[in-house]
């Protein structure tokens, strides 16, 4: 990435530009019993560097990975980091200051998530700092709960929680995330999504209607709201709305008709129609 990147809405890891090296290795055995189907043990790493080939940073990981009978997933890696803090920034949305210096720090991550194919599904994650995170301590716990109530209506609740102690100060952000999808047929399709952030003090929903009225032609839309409780004992107060209207057409479909056939004796016989890859329909598009 150079120096003149810009990423507009999406999010730059480092400004000034950088190059990254990275390198992944994994076996996959299988050992056909314990109701483990898959293991993947692997180590992975990334070397940074500016544009002038100056060492930045670096992460070397540890990865093991257990797939069982019933699709559910446990995961255990451990991580090692150097970072090297050129100047001074400040956290978002707080008051703490990380000073430029080098920094080393550990991590160990643990992740369980059931079968998503499930009526009752959900995954826990555990991340705590094993040695100087930034000069301090970070702990960081999340937790997922989905149900699929019917084959039309899906909800999903998610809570994540950052916790840093730091020399320079401590800051705790939670996040709560609650999801619904309602189909109200195969080609119309309602997604809800309320997002709470504690850093900022803000509630966001958003609230979309989808509806494919031929395929690969859709119709969304889309009503987004922001509010603030920075007033007084919590009261909220809106910040941003928007109402906005999408839609698309496809203007050609290039994927071959069905042919038709004739038999030497008899009637004409028609091949039945398959779906082309155009009109394969994604019922989860995310908002």
């Amino acid at each position: 990435m150079q120096d003149n990147f810009n990423p507009e809405v999406g999010f730059a890891q480092r400004p000034g530009g950088f190059r990254i090296t990275k390198g992944y290795f994994a076996r996959t055995p299988r050992p056909g019993k314990w109701h483990i189907r898959v293991l993947e043990p692997g180590v992975m790493g990334h070397y940074l560097t500016d544009q002038q080939g100056r060492m930045t940073g670096r992460m070397a990981r540890g990865e093991y990975k257990m797939t069982f009978d019933d699709d559910s997933m446990m995961v255990v890696l451990y991580e090692r980091d150097l970072d090297v803090v050129d100047e001074a920034y400040r956290i978002p949305s707080s008051t703490i200051t990380i000073p430029s210096g080098r920094y080393e720090f550990d991590d160990l991550f643990m992740q369980w998530t059931s079968n998503p194919a499930r009526r009752f599904y959900g995954s826990m994650r555990v991340r705590p700092s094993l040695q100087g995170y930034y000069g301090g301590d970070r702990l960081e716990l999340f937790s997922r709960f989905g149900v699929r109530a019917t084959t039309q209506l899906a909800t999903e609740f998610s809570v994540q929680r950052i916790a840093l102690r730091l020399p320079y100060g401590d800051f705790t952000v939670n996040l709560a995330i609650a999801r619904v999808d309602f189909a109200l047929s195969p080609r119309m399709t309602i997604r809800s999504l309320t997002q709470y952030n504690s850093s900022t003090h803000e509630v966001t929903n958003s609230i979309r209607y989808n509806f494919i009225y031929r395929p690969g032609s859709d119709l969304y839309l889309v009503y987004n709201d922001l509010q603030q409780d920075r007033l007084a004992g919590y009261q909220y107060r809106p910040g941003e709305r928007q109402l906005v209207l999408k839609f698309t057409y496809l203007l050609a479909d290039r994927s071959p008709s069905p042919k038709r056939h004739e038999a030497r004796e008899g009637p004409d016989v028609t091949r039945r129609d398959v779906l082309s890859p155009s009109q394969i329909l994604n019922f989860g598009k995310s908002l």
